[in-house]
């Protein structure tokens, strides 16, 4: 059995949806109905960014040995990595608490990343660059991470639904994001030409995909190569070793029944 881990956030759990449409879920059933040796993990909780899937794959999803583990970048992670991890010395914080000076001083709110559409502002603010670096340190550690624990490591990009929409800003984010994983030797998927291709239908709300979304990234991920192709099906295992082994009858029960999903268990 091939293990295939999705660390994400509410995307990636599927939010909106029913259990089985989320698209770990459709990837799981598709392999189900093709009788591919795949176990499917869906790891992901509403809220969490990379630093927090990071965690959840050192105290969960080690355990249980993936062979290949996919993260889902949900654009929203690059503001929730600045905004939560970029703290100011302790001596001002103590102060920000008690004086609506430094309070004023500080402000705070115009050193955060306000909105996903920020990320797309030129000239780039520093606080976006910094950003994107944080994310960058944190890809590069649960590479370094799942490596180190004998499994293959590789990216999905999240579109939000603004980028499908008449007027979209061209899509440096998600370019500059590909351009990292091209220099890091990362395996990255962008998915926002195959959902633009579905337009606002792909979408519930403003980054949560719909059923029909979720499907689209499942095609896309068995499509594109993020998983290996040798994932041979029980039946084309078992018409394999029939061939191989002539006369015993079962190349010619496979012919007849058109099935050798019993054999297995026979």
């Amino acid at each position: 059995v091939f293990r295939l881990m999705f660390l994400g956030d509410s995307v990636t759990l599927g939010a909106g949806l029913k259990p089985q449409e989320a698209y770990p879920q459709v990837l799981q059933a598709r392999f189900d109905e093709e009788g591919r040796p795949v176990e499917v993990f869906n790891l992901a909780l509403w809220g969490w960014s990379t630093r927090q899937e990071r965690l959840a794959w050192q105290k969960l999803g080690r355990k249980y040995r993936p062979d290949l583990v996919v993260l889902g970048v949900c654009l929203n992670d690059i503001p929730e990595l600045q905004n939560n991890l970029a703290q100011p010395p302790r001596w001002i914080a103590a102060l920000h608490e008690r004086s609506a000076l430094v309070r004023g001083i500080v402000n705070a709110q115009a050193r955060e990343i306000q909105s996903v559409e920020q990320l797309f502002v030129s000239p780039e603010p520093a606080k976006v660059k910094e950003g994107f670096d944080r994310l960058f340190a944190e890809l590069r550690s649960l590479r370094d991470e799942v490596q180190a624990a004998g499994a293959e490591f590789a990216v999905l990009v999240f579109p939000f639904r603004f980028q499908v929409l008449a007027g979209a800003p061209p899509p440096t984010a998600q370019a500059r994001i590909a351009e990292f994983c091209g220099r890091d030797g990362l395996r990255c998927l962008d998915l926002l030409p195959a959902v633009a291709k579905a337009g606002q239908p792909a979408f519930v709300d403003y980054d949560h995909f719909s059923a029909q979304g979720a499907q689209i990234v499942a095609e896309e991920v068995q499509r594109a190569g993020v998983l290996p192709v040798t994932l041979v099906s029980a039946r084309e295992r078992l018409a394999a070793f029939a061939s191989a082994h002539e006369g015993n009858g079962l190349a010619a029960w496979l012919d007849g029944k058109g099935s050798g999903q019993s054999a297995l268990s026979a």
